[in-house]
């Protein structure tokens, strides 16, 4: 997981902050925003092999807590491996309420440099390096203001969106971990396909389906799809794809991600070989469900 740290100091010394934008070196997830819990509770991940995006490390967590074998981590942003890198330590190392207290921002204090200094000899080099920077240079404040995007919402939605973070699981999932590790596979979505060397049982892209309009702006549906397809060819037999999560708070939105149009996404995400799924929202006022779509390769017959 390399990190050019002159571009970390080079866009933090002349920007303030990463950049908004999904990309290479944009800011991160402290926490997930989506529903892990519901998204699992529809995969069989017992002795799976799983591939997720490293997002903010839940994915990773959640992945194995629910009996996953080997979990596999891509994104493009290095950073995310950096932040997946420092979740997994802190799962294995700190107390349930330490680690509460580090990574949720909902707290007083968070990501407190005392704890991050007991960590940090079991990070990577590069994630130390990354991490010691910015404990250097910023406040806690700081460095989420700089590198993070601010998402905060309440323990009990956080722990419901995250089966770890109940404490008995969490205590299971240290056992768990002590044989388990990570790989990380440095890759854009389109490039995906060509930079897994394994098969997969299970495949998270989590909330990517925001962002297709920024890869394909025409016909964006129907490439979306052929992609799905294309990745599925990485599945192993009977394997499934979670290829959207589409927010609740979008039903409300005029402007709103393509995938969240219901009567265009069913047009070609029809249902002899994607499944619907409605899971709670973390929004606790909406009266809508968030949806997930999965692709299951034993309904189509891929060449």
């Amino acid at each position: 997981m390399d990190i050019d740290m002159d571009i970390i100091k080079s866009t933090l010394e002349h920007q303030g902050e990463l950049k908004d934008t999904f990309g290479e070196y944009s800011k991160v997830y402290l926490n997930t925003t989506e529903n892990i819990s519901g998204i699992m509770a529809n995969m069989n991940l017992s002795d799976k092999d799983v591939l997720t995006v490293a997002g903010s490390g839940d994915q990773a967590l959640n992945a194995y807590l629910n009996g996953a074998k080997t979990v596999s981590v891509f994104d493009i942003n290095p950073l995310s491996f950096a932040i997946t890198d420092l979740k997994v330590t802190g799962a294995r190392k700190l107390k349930h309420a330490e680690f509460c207290n580090y990574f949720m921002p909902i707290w007083g204090e968070f990501l407190e440099y005392d704890t991050f200094n007991r960590l940090s000899k079991y990070l990577s080099e590069d994630t130390a390096i990354y991490f010691d920077y910015l404990y250097s240079n910023y406040t806690t404040r700081e460095i989420f203001n700089k590198t993070m995007y601010h998402f905060t919402t309440d323990i009990t939605t956080l722990h419901n969106l995250n089966d770890y973070l109940q404490r008995d699981n969490y205590e299971r999932l240290q056992k768990i971990l002590e044989e388990k590790d990570i790989k990380y596979i440095k890759s854009s979505l389109t490039e995906l396909p060509e930079k897994l060397d394994d098969k997969y049982d299970a495949i998270l892209l989590s909330n990517i389906s925001d962002s297709i309009e920024d890869i394909w702006d025409i016909d964006t549906l129907k490439c979306y799809k052929r992609f799905i397809h294309t990745l599925s060819k990485k599945l192993n037999k009977e394997g499934i794809i979670q290829c959207a999560y589409i927010y609740s708070k979008y039903t409300s939105q005029i402007r709103k991600p393509i995938i969240a149009n219901a009567s265009e996404r069913q047009k070609v995400f029809t249902e002899d070989e994607f499944k619907e799924v409605d899971v709670n929202t973390f929004v606790s006022v909406s009266p809508y469900d968030d949806k997930v779509i999965y692709f299951e390769k034993k309904r189509r017959r891929v060449s």
